[in-house]
C-alpha cells in the first residue's frame, strides 16, 4: 500500500496487537491499521502549521491502561496526549511540558526531557497526562531506549550506560 506520494514519512510506528501504524510528519500525521497485507488510514491528525512536529506512537493496549496511541505535539508549548480510541486522536488525558519526547515504552510511559520547577533539564517519565517522576542523569545524556517489555530502560550518559527499572531506579551503570 502506497502511504504517500511525494511526501516524506517522517517517523513509522508500528504495534503488533492492535496492528497500528502511526505515520508521524510535518505534512499529513496519520494513523493506519494494518489489513492483511493493505494499510487502512483511521485518523489523520489536522495539519499542523510548519514549524509544528507531531510524533503517533501507537502502542500495546492491555499494558498502556486501554491507550493505543500516544500523541506528541511539539511546539511553542508542546503536549503528549494518551488516547484510547485511535479515530480520536483530540480526546485522551494530556499533559502540557517544556521540552520535547524522546521515548515511548510499550507501556505508555513517556520519557520527555523537560525542565523542572528550577529550570534545571531532567528526564522526566510521564503517563496518562501526569508526571510520575524523572530519571537521576547526567547533563550530556544523549540516548533514551526503553526495552521491548516496558520493564527497563537504557541511558547513554557522557561516562556510560546505565540501566534504569521501570520505576526509575538504577539496576546498574
Amino acid at each position: 500500500t502506497e502511504v504517500r506520494t511525494n511526501q516524506p514519512a517522517g517517523q513509522l510506528s508500528f504495534e503488533p496487537s492492535t496492528k497500528l501504524v502511526g505515520v508521524s510528519s510535518g505534512v499529513a500525521p496519520e494513523v493506519y491499521r494494518l489489513v492483511g497485507t493493505r494499510l487502512e488510514s483511521v485518523a489523520q491528525f489536522p495539519k499542523p502549521p510548519p514549524y509544528d512536529r507531531v510524533m503517533l506512537y501507537p502502542v500495546s493496549p492491555a499494558p498502556a491502561g486501554g491507550t493505543q496511541v500516544i500523541v506528541a505535539h511539539a511546539k511553542d508549548a508542546s503536549t503528549v496526549r494518551w488516547v484510547a480510541d485511535p479515530r480520536a486522536l483530540d480526546k485522551g488525558p494530556t499533559i502540557a511540558i517544556d521540552g520535547a519526547v524522546v521515548a515511548v515504552d510499550v507501556t505508555g510511559k513517556v520519557y520527555a526531557w523537560t525542565t523542572d520547577g528550577k529550570g534545571v533539564l531532567e528526564l522526566a517519565l510521564l503517563r496518562d497526562g501526569k508526571r510520575l517522576g524523572a530519571l537521576a542523569v547526567d547533563k550530556g545524556t544523549r540516548g533514551v531506549w526503553p526495552d521491548g517489555k516496558g520493564e527497563r530502560v537504557l541511558v547513554a550518559q557522557p561516562k556510560g550506560l546505565t540501566m534504569y527499572a521501570a520505576d526509575g531506579t538504577p539496576v546498574w551503570t
